[in-house]
């Protein structure tokens, strides 16, 4: 009977080369996952913040129409009044500017509602304009 052969030791280390190649690999794609779930929960912030922003516009911009919101240059910034859902933890800013159209038309108004909020690190604005007839 002849004894097992053993491989040689070049071999043995190419298994452990192999390996470590591997498990860096893994390592690697670990990080682009991660790095994906965290650019993920950031854009889900974004988007709930923005939710929030569009709802004020809508809100403000309602108001103004049903006479709630008087029609002139505003800035809002706490939620005092009931019917302005102003996010306080996004530390939004809201602000109306009316301008009569061009050319004059007799209670036709042009309002512009903008908002400053945050959106985690990111300090970001949106902005609705339009006319709306008044009196």
């Amino acid at each position: 009977m002849q004894p097992a052969s053993r491989p040689p030791r070049a071999a043995a280390g190419a298994v452990l080369i192999e390996a470590l190649v591997a498990v860096a690999i893994i390592g690697i794609a670990l990080l682009f996952v991660v790095g994906l779930l965290a650019h993920e929960a950031r854009l889900t912030a974004r988007a709930a913040a923005q939710h929030e922003a569009f709802m004020l516009l809508e809100a403000a911009l309602e108001g103004i129409r049903a006479g709630a919101v008087p029609l002139e240059d505003a800035v809002y910034s706490d939620p005092l009044p009931p019917w302005l859902p102003i996010p306080t933890a996004r530390q939004a800013l809201l602000r109306i500017d009316v301008a009569a159209v061009e050319p004059p038309v007799r209670d036709l108004w042009q309002v512009t509602a903008t908002v400053h909020y945050r959106a985690g690190r990111d300090v970001l604005r949106r902005s609705v304009t339009t006319r709306m007839w008044l009196r």
